[in-house]
């Protein structure tokens, strides 16, 4: 009986993780996956999500410390990363993409911590760009 219980948890923790490109889980749902990863013989647990949308006139994308990069997203849409609680302080390079000219550009930087998530949005235009939390 205690081997099925544990089958379950990790049947229920890789079940809950969701791709880059799925909508955010409700806060309910997203209770159970950290209580799941927390519970996880393997001691993997996600300590923060840092979130790009794109709310300007033009694409963008997040590149990290480690060299990782966040999915490029579309105006009007966005991506989330995950990153593990071990991971420390992220810093995020945030970039944009002029279509026009086919070159990205650096649109500012930004530290988030490993136990609190990062919403961040660039707004503008490419001859114009920035960025702000939301």
């Amino acid at each position: 009986m205690r081997t099925c219980a544990l089958l379950t948890v990790l049947v229920l923790a890789a079940c809950s993780s969701t791709p880059r490109e799925a909508p955010e889980p409700s806060s309910a749902a997203q209770q159970q996956i950290s209580a799941s990863a927390s519970a996880s013989p393997t001691g993997t647990r996600y300590g923060s999500r840092f979130t790009l949308c794109a709310r300007g006139s033009y694409a963008s994308y997040a590149v990290f410390r480690d060299r990782s990069r966040s999915q490029t997203v579309t105006p009007g849409k966005c991506t989330t990363k995950a990153f593990a609680l071990e991971d420390g302080p992220h810093r995020a390079y945030l970039y944009g993409i002029d279509a026009g000219l086919d070159r990205a550009f650096l649109i500012g930087t930004d530290w988030f911590g490993s136990d609190y998530d990062a919403n961040l949005q660039t707004t503008g235009t490419p001859a114009d760009p920035d960025w702000s939390e939301f």
